[in-house]
């Protein structure tokens, strides 16, 4: 927002909400690094275990590749289904709250 401002605009603002805007910034940056990293290490922990597992076991390794490609296929075939029962979940829950 900063960035993208008039100098006028920035002039008018207070130190303290420029720091409050960079701060706020400043963590949301920080928390979608943090998921990014978690992301690949849970990619490159998923890859080794099973590059383990075809080393221990070649049938089991296909075992498990094909079990995780069914599950891909189910997930993408019922994604509408489970998409819908999603926010239905949601919808009930915020009707839920605002009862309360």
């Amino acid at each position: 927002m900063i960035r993208q401002s008039e100098l006028a605009q920035i002039e008018a603002l207070d130190k303290g909400e420029i720091f409050t805007k960079m701060t706020l910034d400043a963590k949301q940056l920080s928390h979608a690094f943090g998921f990014g990293i978690k992301f690949f290490q849970a990619i490159i922990t998923i890859v080794i275990v099973f590059l383990y597992v075809f080393f221990l076991s070649f049938k089991t390794g296909l075992f498990l590749t094909s079990l995780l490609l069914l599950g891909v296929i189910y997930f993408r075939l019922h994604r509408k289904k489970i998409d819908k029962a999603y926010h239905d979940a949601l919808r009930s829950e915020s009707n839920l709250f605002e009862r309360f």
